[in-house]
């Protein structure tokens, strides 16, 4: 398994958001861009699920999840793999919804935590 590094929380942080790629059970695409992400750890991602209706609908039917971060200054930046979960309560869910609140945020339908497997760099020139 990759590992989230610290070049990922980096990019991460300056450009502060990042598009969230899923799947219905049939194969149809939904991408939506994020702003609410937190990395936990070194193989964990979360974010609040608060507007989007088909992400949270796919995530319900498949799983698995891409989330790509680019810096548009360089054009370079990450995509991450991996599995999603969904939370409704809980201790992480009640700090997210706490610091979505302080920025005049509603509270979050689901907290999503994403366990990465898979991690590519993507720049210009490579893949």
């Amino acid at each position: 398994m990759d590992k989230i590094t610290d070049d990922v929380k980096k990019v991460l942080e300056k450009i502060g958001w990042g598009s969230v790629a899923t799947a219905s059970k049939g194969g149809v695409p939904n991408v939506s861009p994020k702003g609410s992400f937190k990395i936990v750890d070194e193989q964990t991602i979360q974010f609040a699920d608060i507007f989007s209706e088909h992400t949270r609908k796919n995530l319900m039917e498949n799983p698995k999840v891409a989330i790509d971060i680019v810096d548009a200054e360089t054009a370079s930046g990450y995509q991450l793999k991996g599995t999603a979960t969904l939370a409704d309560s809980g201790p992480a869910y009640d700090a997210a919804k706490e610091e979505l609140a302080g920025m005049g945020f509603p509270a979050p339908k689901n907290l999503v935590t994403v366990a990465v497997t898979v991690i590519y760099s993507v720049k210009p020139g490579g893949s």
